[in-house]
């Protein structure tokens, strides 16, 4: 069993700890908790078999599948996140298993994994639509893009982790978890060696052990100087017992012939993981990964300015155009110091970590792509080291080396490659998705829709149609379309039962470039309908003793006329309210007038008369039936109300 502990506990700085424990291990989840897979899995295996119920499952598998994962047995991980997802309700339980599978290079079942996930959680669309267009490419571009790729295994691979390859003249110095001798120091957790640095020929011969400098607990990542007389390399562990280990970078320098000591490099305190430097070609800048916890989120890439007197400044975060809320690592920059390379497993990698190119402005980088299927993989593929940036042959982009545990890998592996350069690609012309869904309120009461709005539901099956054209569309009220640029469209949405609603929308003037896909999003809220029952008009007011339209009430009233537009079979009734001040028959006389001023500004807005029923209804029909001397201004206020009701719909 190939561990990936190399990643998972020193260079992806998960802390740990030197106690050991002399008790017997009582649980597989105890067992996992300690790290201690190769425990854990039989132990987990034999609890899931007992569990009697679909949560207490569930809760296993996932233990199991990433037990699995951190040793490398992919297969059987994959198995068990789809028992995870098959006996679960928590919502990430299809992605992990879409991931899972995206690892083992599967894009086709992920794709449709994420698909059938996407219809029921359409809000992580931003979250799944990198991960279903990977898959998309994959099956369509991939083997394009491997065909560019020529990669070969060093001789010097072991079957521990090698990794994280580092040329200086003619030899390669890279990290290994393989054993010097019976004597060496094993990790507790996979009784693998310790990381340590080994070097060899570029043909992959005269392997020993690299013993410039005193090496303790794990070491790995080196890089030096041009100049040859400065080290820098990643250490994690101590002598304390029973207290949590960070990793961090330790320097070494040539005094004499001789190397310094070991020195910490103190960076965001003794209680953060820094690791993966690596020194600028001309040795003034150090970047390197952290865990620091005010990054955009897992591990982050970081600059450190070296000044002239050998101390440093402060470390600049390479910003979000590099890094992401997951982990970014292993950072190597081009001879010119002008591209940084880098792994990432953020939400366009192939499944695992992947290799990505950045260009420098400034401090930072920007313009992040991801390098080629077949360099990357659904695997970890990290570590890159270039060997020529601009080889003799022509048709190549670059040689060099590069860490993997691609599927036929050992574990950690060390490989040669070569990359041709890619042939112009045609990019396809900018794509404009429109995506619907169609709701309606939630009232307090169900049975009055002047009642207070508590929420929202979705309403199934509703009849969406753009300029004409009928978009299908689903339980959850969701309907989608492609666009065309350039265009004006009307979004109509009906139901039986609702108001419908018509929307304009244009795709002129949207900025976009070849390959972008843009998304024109509307949530639209049906009104049910409901007959017999007044429905308030807010914000109709009219001054004293007067029944003229004033200007605040004509927004209110031209939705009212819109509405009528759009739904062309309903008959409605216009009542007007007064409050209980004044005579009972002026009243009336004037909640006439009232009611017929709205008519007549509803005809004078293309509504047909017939369709129109005035009604004035005084202090008939108060709403606040507060002795009249005693009421509020804000009782009189409610009882004074232009209302309408839906008399007809057919």
């Amino acid at each position: 069993m190939f561990l990936r502990t190399t990643i998972l506990f020193i260079f992806l700085f998960a802390t740990f700890s030197r106690c050991t424990t002399s008790n017997k291990i009582r649980s597989g989840e105890e067992a996992y908790s300690l790290k201690r897979y190769a425990t854990a899995i039989p132990l987990l295996e034999k609890e899931f078999q007992s569990a009697k119920d679909a949560q207490q499952k569930s809760k296993i598998a996932k233990l199991i599948a990433q037990a699995l994962d951190n040793s490398s047995l992919y297969s059987e991980s994959e198995n068990w996140y789809k028992i995870y997802k098959d006996n679960s309700l928590e919502q990430e339980a299809p992605l992990t298993y879409a991931k899972a599978l995206m690892r083992n290079e599967k894009y086709k079942e992920a794709q449709e994994v994420l698909e059938q996930y996407l219809k029921v959680n359409r809000q992580d669309r931003k979250i799944v639509d990198p991960l279903i267009q990977t898959c998309i490419y994959v099956q369509k571009e991939g083997q394009n893009d491997q065909n560019l790729v020529t990669i070969t295994p060093i001789l010097s691979n072991s079957d521990n982790s090698d990794f994280d390859a580092n040329v200086i003249g003619d030899q390669i110095i890279f990290s290994s978890t393989r054993v010097e001798n019976d004597l060496s120091p094993k990790a507790e957790w996979n009784n693998e060696g310790y990381a340590s640095l080994w070097k060899t020929s570029l043909e992959g011969k005269q392997l020993e052990k690299y013993n410039t400098f005193d090496e303790k607990y794990h070491v790995a990542s080196l890089t030096v100087t041009a100049d040859g007389n400065t080290i820098y390399f990643t250490q994690c562990g101590s002598d304390e017992v029973g207290v949590q280990d960070y990793c961090g970078i330790y320097r070494v320098k040539k005094d004499n012939d001789k190397w310094t000591i070991p020195e910490r490099i103190h960076i965001f305190g003794d209680t953060t993981n820094n690791g993966q430097s690596f020194i600028s070609p001309d040795g003034k800048i150090l970047y390197f990964a952290s865990d620091a916890p005010f990054g955009y989120g897992g591990k982050d890439l970081y600059s450190l300015q070296i000044q002239k007197d050998g101390s440093y400044g402060e470390p600049i975060n390479l910003g979000a155009k590099v890094n992401t809320p997951f982990d970014e690592m292993f950072p190597f920059v081009s001879a010119d110091g002008n591209t940084l390379f880098y792994s990432s497993n953020n939400n366009n990698s192939f499944g695992g970590l992947d290799i990505f190119k950045a260009t420098k402005v400034g401090r930072l980088f920007t313009n992040s792509e991801k390098l080629p299927y077949g360099l990357n993989t659904g695997r970890d593929d990290f570590g890159l080291e270039i060997l020529d940036n601009s080889p003799s042959d022509t048709t190549l982009a670059f040689t060099g080396i590069i860490s993997s545990n691609r599927t036929g890998s050992k574990g950690d592996d060390l490989y040669f490659f070569q990359l041709k350069k890619s042939p112009p690609k045609i990019i396809a012309p900018a794509l404009y998705i429109f995506e619907g869904q169609a709701v309606e309120h939630i009232f307090a009461d169900s049975l009055n829709p002047n009642s207070k709005i508590i929420g929202e539901r979705n309403i199934a099956y509703p009849i969406a149609k753009l300029s004409g054209e009928l978009i299908p569309s689903d339980q959850e009220g969701f309907f989608t379309t492609q666009l065309d640029s350039g265009l004006a469209y009307q979004l109509s949405v009906q139901k039986d039962g609702y108001l419908s609603v018509n929307l304009p929308f244009t795709t002129a003037n949207i900025s976009s470039k070849p390959g972008d896909t843009i998304y024109f999003r509307q949530k639209v809220v049906l009104s049910k309908i409901y007959k017999d029952i007044e429905i308030v008009l807010n914000n109709i007011y009219y001054d004293f003793d007067k029944w003229d339209i004033r200007q605040d009430a004509l927004a209110t009233l031209d939705s009212l006329a819109m509405i009528l537009k759009e739904n062309e079979k309903i008959s409605i009734e216009i009542a007007s309210h007064t409050d209980c001040r004044g005579n009972d028959e002026y009243n009336m006389f004037l909640s006439q007038k009232r009611a017929e001023s709205v008519v007549k500004y509803l005809i004078s807005k293309g509504i047909d008369s017939k369709r129109l029923t005035a009604k004035g209804y005084g202090e008939s029909m108060l709403l606040d039936n507060c002795a009249c001397e005693a009421c509020t201004e804000e009782q009189h206020q409610r009882n004074r109300r232009t209302t309408f009701k839906i008399l007809n719909s057919q």
